[in-house]
This record gives structure tokens, sequence and C-alpha cells, in this order.
């Protein structure tokens, strides 16, 4: 084999080596000479994180007055052309040579400018992405929501007023597990007498991203504890009782607008039926069941700590 030297082709080199079956084909020193002539204008930009640009073709004979040009470059194959060799003469054949290798390193160029164009608009697609994320309230891992709700049962109107607390816990990719306790009290009714609710919340939700500053709030969760009626003359038909424990479920939709990055106010309408009754007799010696259908509206604020502090 013969190995020429370096040939220059801005900003890179180019190096031509034949086996001895295309040195017999072509004059190898008008190959290098028109190879160069060919790569003076063809600028092939390096591969991500690489230096300078260094072209290495192998010219081999296949043995049917043919050779074959392949480019490499840092051990690795970018292109082969077959060209002929037997027909037209020595110099006929070194000039198909140089145009093949020069067709060869103008499509590593195509390949490499398109490589730094989909490079650069994935850099600018991350960049704009993480922007919209730090713009954006936090969501998880873990975060605590305050409210305040008013809640109404249909039938006797018994209305209930009071606080409550849940942790919001990431279950992705399906959503968040939120764990909660909340205080409820109001009157029985219209008789005047008080009613109070202590419950634990175990729920579902999702949150979705309506804009960059407001979010939707998707969720379905069950509660249960201990009902305290002292408006009444009997409780599940014990006389003189006046607690029980029931459960509900409910659905709740909220809005939730960015405050700060950690912090949302939050906006939501409630509702759901009673799963567990309970019957009664005033004090007046009305008979009647707390339960039914209620619904109810809230405000509050969910605290999101940034991860990791």
């Amino acid at each position: 084999m013969a190995l020429a030297a370096p040939l220059r082709a801005a900003p890179g080199k180019a190096v031509i080596e034949f086996d001895g079956g295309a040195e017999s084909l072509l004059d190898a020193r008008a190959t290098r000479r028109l190879v160069a002539l060919e790569l003076a204008d063809v600028v092939v930009p390096p591969a991500p994180e690489q230096g300078e640009t260094a072209l290495f073709y192998r010219v081999l004979a296949d043995g049917e007055g043919r050779v074959r040009i392949e480019l490499w470059e840092r051990g690795t194959l970018h292109g082969v052309r077959v060209v002929s060799a037997a027909d037209g003469g020595r110099a006929l054949g070194a000039r198909r040579v140089a145009l093949a290798a020069a067709e060869l390193a103008r499509r590593l160029r195509a390949h490499r400018l398109r490589a730094k164009v989909v490079a650069a608009r994935t850099r600018a697609h991350e960049a704009e992405r993480a922007r919209i994320l730090r713009e954006r309230t936090l969501d998880g891992p873990v975060a605590l929501r305050s409210s305040f709700a008013a809640e109404l049962f249909a039938g006797e109107g018994d209305l209930l007023l009071g606080p409550a607390l849940a942790l919001e816990l990431d279950a992705k990719p399906f959503g968040r597990v939120d764990v909660g306790l909340g205080m409820r009290g109001g009157e029985l009714g219209f008789t005047g007498r008080s009613l109070s609710l202590f419950e634990l919340e175990l729920g579902f939700a999702r949150r979705f991203v309506l804009s960059r500053t407001l979010d939707l709030d998707l969720g379905l969760a069950t509660r249960a504890g201990l009902v305290s009626l002292a408006g009444a003359r009997e409780v599940d038909a014990v006389p003189g009782e006046t607690e029980s424990w029931w459960a509900r479920a409910l659905g709740v939709a909220r809005l939730e607008p960015r405050l700060t990055r950690e912090l949302r106010a939050e906006i939501g309408l409630l509702g759901g039926p009673v799963l567990r009754s309970v019957p009664l007799v005033t004090v007046d010696g009305r008979d009647r069941e707390l339960g039914g259908w209620f619904f109810g509206a809230e405000l509050g604020l969910v605290v999101t700590p940034p991860a990791g502090r």
C-alpha cells in the first residue's frame, strides 16, 4: 500500500490511501492533486466534542476494473462510492475518484450541518422548557394544602363551616394522593343546636396546567370521622347518645392561581353523597337522618417547598 501525504481541506485535512490494485489503475499523483483541488472549498465541520476534522480516504480495487472509495473519519465509515477506472485511461480514473471523494465530503458536510441545526434547536427547546419550568409554580413531590370550607347539606339545610389540612403526595404518572383531616361545625337544621365533625380524608387528585400562572386540580376522596350532635336526644337508636360516625364521598374541582413559585391560592367547588348516614331524634322529638347529598365551596393555599431543601 502507498500512503499519501496529508491533503489540506480547510479547515481540516484529508489523507488518501491506495491499495496495490488501485495504484495500478490510477495515476496516484494526479489523484491526490485532483482530490486536493476538489476539497479546497469543502469545509466539513467537526463532529460534536471533537477537534479539527480529519478525513481519511481508502481507494481499493475490486478486481473488475473499478475502484471503491471509502470515506473514514476517526474510525467511522461515512460513505462509499464505486467508480470505473478501466475505461478512459488513468487520468480520467483519477478525475472520477476526485469527484467521488468530493461528493462524499459534501455529504458528510451536509449531515454535520443538519446535525448542528438539530442540536441547536434541541438546546433552544430545552432552554425554553427549563425557563418555563423555572417560572411555573412548583408541583410536588410534596405539598401542604390549608383550606376553609362551607358545606350545605340538602334536605334539612345543615350548614357546616370549618378548616382542613391536607398533605399532597405525588404518585406519578397516575396523579397524586391526598391525606388530610378537617373539622366542621354548624347548626342542626334550624333547631339552633350545634353539630360538629372531625374527619380524616384519603383521596386521589390530578393537576392540569391551564397556563403559566393557572392550574386546574380535580380530585375524588372519601372522608370518615366522628359526628357530635348536641341537638339530638337519640342517635343510632340509642337514647341519650349524641355521638356517632359517618362516611362520605366527594368530588372536587379547584382553580389554583399562582402567587409565587412555591405558593398557590385555591378556589374550589365540591360535592357528593353521604355513604353512612346517621339516624337521630332531635330534642323536640322529630325523627330525621343526617345524610343525603352535600355541596360546598372552599378557599385555601397550597405550599410546595422546593425539593431537596
